[in-house]
């Protein structure tokens, strides 16, 4: 992410939203670590996202709710998926996804080094 956004909340805000839209997009494959496997740059925007969320949240201490926001939003929807909701089952295809659970990993290491 460019660092002109960093002090206009509303293009940030924006950025997480479009981030998080794009997260959703890519959860819903049939197989994710398979589509990742054979296009690795679909996770590029988010993993820009998600590493400027990780610095800004944990390591800069701007205290930015947005950023804040996206990383806990981005574990709801990975936590979710180990959860059964009634809901259609396709849902549930990515549920033990490699890509995913290095997203988790690397949202909770961080996490964990900042409350330390």
């Amino acid at each position: 992410m460019p660092t002109a956004l960093q002090p206009d909340k509303s293009i940030l805000y924006t950025y997480y939203r479009q981030a998080e839209e794009e997260f959703i997009r890519l959860i819903q494959n049939c197989d994710l670590d398979s589509a990742i496997k054979l296009n690795p740059g679909l996770m590029t925007n988010f993993e820009d996202a998600l590493s400027f969320a990780l610095v800004d949240t944990y390591k800069n201490n701007n205290e930015c709710g947005r950023a804040h926001l996206f990383l806990q939003r981005v574990l709801y929807y990975i936590n979710r998926l180990k959860l059964f909701w009634f809901d259609d089952l396709e849902n549930y295809a990515n549920e033990n996804s490699t890509v995913l659970f290095s997203i988790r990993k690397q949202i909770e290491t961080e996490w964990m080094r900042w409350e330390l």
